[in-house]
């Protein structure tokens, strides 16, 4: 094992890299893990379609509209006005949904986590997963049933926050993964994501929305299955052990199933810690506000305010699935050997600064273009931050810590497309900057985040430039570590 530095890399380091990346994959149960996530994959697709679907929707169910569907009226340049009054009604009903969805998260998501912790990881991947099914298989109801409401898809869709499938995912990785070694690790699950996540649009665009509204179904079902029969059990007897007893304690200085039910509040404690841990809690929040309004808003932003096509609206996401890509397979891990986690996430938010101040900036598809190349960069603080905040606590915690983090993402989540819409409703007619102000905010946000990841102590940081960047060791004597 060698221990590289700046002076000493080479072009073998690359085949280092693609030895880490076999013995992650080969690690028990990650390709597993992997299928199960082409699923979740396809249905965050499908919300980049979602929008079309229902905008339509409610412009005829409540403005009366009879014409073409409103992409396709609205493709010409000429956008119908109950098109544009169902797609902002849209807009509205899914900040909404997302900011309840993302407040059941951020409710359950440390319950979750810690239950993983002591019941293991398995059963609550499929629980998180059937929840988030909901979703797909309604806005399929509404679109063969018109006479059925669309806010019914945004109900249920809300309700996939009661139990999410990534806690347990990633603390699944955990498992299987040291400390040094985890933002790989994620970014592999990421990666996967980012790879497949524009098929659906580009189904959409070909085959129509129903096609690919019954594709992602079908697979989402599939996933589940998988989960069901072949997913392994990754938890170790001694972080279960050392998760019950501390359970046993809790209920030994009388914590009640209440109690336990606001473990939420009691477990978010550890954002508390130190100095740290807020700081870098907030650059989470701070840049999942803006990401989270983004992935609500965009959608309706390019179909209302920049009248994207179907085939605009995949080429702008195939884009930044590709950058997506690039960052989590080649530009993370290079990015870490280098300089570290602490300047890599610098990097991120800086990206984050200009990829929407160029969203602020776009009249047309070429700069949006630009900016989501560029918004594919940003994706590195999520494993990044995942690796700092997972080997600063004990191993009988990560389930733990894997919820905390998903609960200040969804509390961002779930702010952030209120927060943004808010923003957009005043400044939609002209006001200040115009409709593009919610970029320019963002812009400001991810400034502070930036900021304050440069102020984090190197010394807090667990894996920085010269440390061992080769395979993962494994635990022999479990037979699960990599």
């Amino acid at each position: 094992m060698c221990n590289p530095t700046i002076s000493d890399q080479n072009p073998d380091e690359n085949q280092s890299y693609i030895s880490l990346l076999r013995k992650i994959l080969t690690a028990k149960g990650v390709l597993i893990l992997i299928l199960v996530n082409i699923g979740i994959t396809f249905n965050v697709g499908l919300q980049l379609v979602a929008p079309t679907i229902t905008g339509d929707i409610y412009a005829r169910q409540i403005y009366g509209y009879s014409g073409l569907n409103c992409q396709e009226a609205s493709s010409t340049g000429q956008i119908p006005e109950a098109c544009s009054l169902g797609s902002a009604y849209a807009q509205n009903i899914a900040s909404y949904a997302a900011f309840v969805e993302f407040t059941l998260n951020f409710l359950t998501g440390p319950f979750l986590g810690s239950l993983s912790d002591r019941y293991g990881r398995k059963k609550f991947i499929a629980l998180g997963i059937f929840f988030f099914n909901l979703g797909p298989i309604f806005l399929l109801i509404i679109q063969v049933f018109p006479n059925v409401n669309a806010t019914t898809f945004y109900a249920v869709k809300a309700l996939a926050g009661l139990a999410s499938p990534l806690v347990p995912m990633f603390a699944f990785l955990t498992d299987v993964t040291k400390p040094e070694y985890r933002a790989g690790a994620f970014s592999i699950l990421y990666f996967s994501t980012s790879a497949l996540v524009s098929i659906i649009p580009e189904v959409a665009a070909i085959f129509g929305n129903l096609i690919a509204t019954s594709a992602t179904v079908a697979v989402t079902t599939m996933s589940l299955l998988i989960t069901l029969s072949i997913l392994p059990e990754t938890l170790s007897s001694g972080n279960k052990q050392g998760a019950t007893q501390k359970k046993e304690r809790e209920t030994a200085n009388g914590v009640t199933v209440i109690g336990s039910m606001l473990r939420p509040i009691a477990e978010l404690k550890i954002v508390n810690r130190d100095n740290f841990f807020r700081t870098i809690c907030a650059i989470l929040f701070l840049s999942h506000l803006v990401k989270g309004g983004e992935d609500v808003i965009f959608a309706f932003y390019a179909n209302g305010q920049l009248g994207f096509s179907e085939d605009e609206t995949a080429t702008y996401l195939l884009i930044r699935s590709l950058a997506n890509v690039f960052a989590y397979s080649v530009l993370l891990n290079s990015l870490i050997q280098r300089v570290g986690e602490r300047k890599t996430l610098i990097i991120a938010m800086t990206c984050g600064v200009v990829f929407s101040l160029t969203y602020g900036l776009a009249k047309g598809t070429t700069l949006i273009y630009i900016g989501s190349a560029i918004s594919g960069v940003t994706v590195m603080n999520i494993p990044t931050i995942q690796s700092i905040m997972s080997s600063n606590v004990e191993k009988h915690e990560q389930g733990t810590i894997q919820g905390v983090i998903l609960s200040i993402q969804a509390l961002a989540h779930g702010v952030g497309p209120l927060f943004l819409n808010y923003v957009f409703d005043a400044t939609v007619d002209g006001a200040f900057l115009g409709p593009g102000t919610i970029f320019f905010v963002g812009t400001l946000l991810f400034i502070i985040a930036a900021g304050l990841s440069y102020s984090l102590s190197p010394e807090r940081v667990k894996y920085k430039k010269g440390e061992e960047t080769e395979g993962l060791l494994s635990e022999a004597e479990n037979g699960n570590v990599v």
